[in-house]
């Protein structure tokens, strides 16, 4: 019996997982992940923007962290809670926190974690947008603020800075901008007081998508009264002050940081080439370069597609990388060699507060309220294959009666 090891039950390992289930049912198939819960990362904006008074924090958890037990009912697959420690290339063995694993074929899929670029006090004043803990904890900081400068003796501008105009940073942005209308109400917090500025160090937001996508997001952006600064690299960071490669300095009150992200690596015996960003570069299969039994996945993979760059990192991609490596790691057990992968044109979909939204494709550009609508539609039919229609059904409708509150 063949054992396959997926290490990281994100979009890309669990979708690997469920996949390979389906074409290697005499496989023994073992998932591992420090949490028991599959996080939908593209809702953790929603969490950093809704108040625990409204939306129950049980309610919230339920909404975007699916138990991977729930999810791997009745398959073959078997779920290892712990963290990689190393992997040990020539004994085909996972060392894991606690004990270890051995395999014939190994699955990548770590994902990443946020990139503060060694930039001085980055990482030790500023928080991420990559974990549950991490949305909770922008919430959580936002609501001090704001309860604290209500007691204060005088009041005085709070400002709130996003670094990163890509994806992330811009989606939080807009969705803040209701978050902090509502403390604003509840609070008694003059609104014209919390100030929210992204701060980008390209030319422009959403860099790499095109100048029509950067012009409607700034115009989207500055119809919320979010501030945008650009070509403004951040190169120092203290408690209180940032500082700019423009040589300006300036006050802020709470640093939310989007600005990048880097492959969360594991040491492997011998090590596994990367590239500068600490991604494994594979071949046209997703095998670790030199590593017929190893292959990696999604944020931890340097794929480079046919522009000659490396794949997006979207949880669409991601989902697809894990089933194709499915299917290959099927074809080469039965001695077969699969077509080499080919990257899809998936678009994009950028939702910038109030259902309103960007949408890209190869072929065309669309803006407006029906983004929102579309993206429901595409969730519900992954969540479908996860949990069934009936449970993806309810969880969407609970992501919508919850979020909605803040639109």
């Amino acid at each position: 019996m063949k054992q396959i090891v997926i290490c990281g039950a994100g979009f890309g390992g669990l979708n690997c997982a469920l996949e390979l289930n389906r074409l290697m049912p005499d496989a023994s198939i073992t998932l591992i992940d420090q949490t028991p819960y599959h996080v939908l990362h593209a809702f953790l904006y929603e969490i950093a923007s809704s108040d625990e008074e409204v939306t129950p924090m049980t309610d919230m958890a339920r909404s975007v962290a699916i138990p991977i037990k729930q999810i791997i009912s009745g398959t073959n697959i078997t779920f290892r809670q712990g963290a990689v420690k190393s992997v040990n290339v020539a004994d085909k063995t996972v060392l894991l926190d606690e004990g270890q694993v051995n395999f014939d074929y190994l699955v990548l899929a770590l994902g990443s974690d946020a990139n503060f670029y060694g930039i001085p006090g980055a990482a030790e004043h500023s928080i991420p947008l990559k974990t549950l803990r991490d949305a909770l904890a922008i919430r959580n900081r936002l609501q001090f603020l704001v309860e604290a400068g209500r007691l204060s003796a005088t009041r005085s501008k709070l400002r709130f800075v996003i670094a990163g105009g890509g994806f992330a940073g811009v989606e939080l942005a807009a969705e803040l901008t209701g978050f902090l209308d509502f403390l604003s109400w509840k609070n008694n917090y003059p609104r014209e007081l919390l100030e929210l500025l992204v701060v980008e160090g390209a030319q422009q937001l959403m860099p790499g998508l095109g100048e029509q996508v950067a012009r409607d997001t700034a115009r989207r952006l500055d119809e919320l009264g979010v501030k945008v600064q650009t070509k403004s690299l951040i190169t120092n960071v203290t408690e209180s002050f940032l500082e700019l490669n423009t040589g300006e300095k300036f006050h802020y009150d709470a640093l939310f940081w989007t600005a990048g992200v880097k492959a969360n690596s594991v040491p492997t015996t011998p090590e596994l080439p990367t590239d500068r960003g600490g991604r494994v570069q594979t071949t046209s299969y997703f095998q670790a370069q030199g590593q017929n039994s190893i292959f990696v996945i999604g944020d931890q993979s340097c794929f480079i597609g046919t522009d000659g760059r490396p794949l997006p990192g979207t949880a669409l991609q991601a989902i697809d990388q894990g089933k194709y490596v499915a299917s290959a790691v099927a074809s080469f057990n039965k001695n077969k060699t699969p077509e080499p992968y080919h990257c899809r044109d998936f678009g994009y979909a950028i939702p910038l507060g109030g259902n309103w939204g960007i949408g890209i494709t190869s072929r065309s550009y669309w803006k407006g309220y029906a983004i929102s609508f579309i993206l429901k539609i595409q969730w519900f039919r992954y969540l479908r294959r996860l949990i069934g229609a009936s449970q993806a059904f309810k969880l969407i409708w609970l992501q919508t009666k919850l979020y909605s509150r803040n639109d």
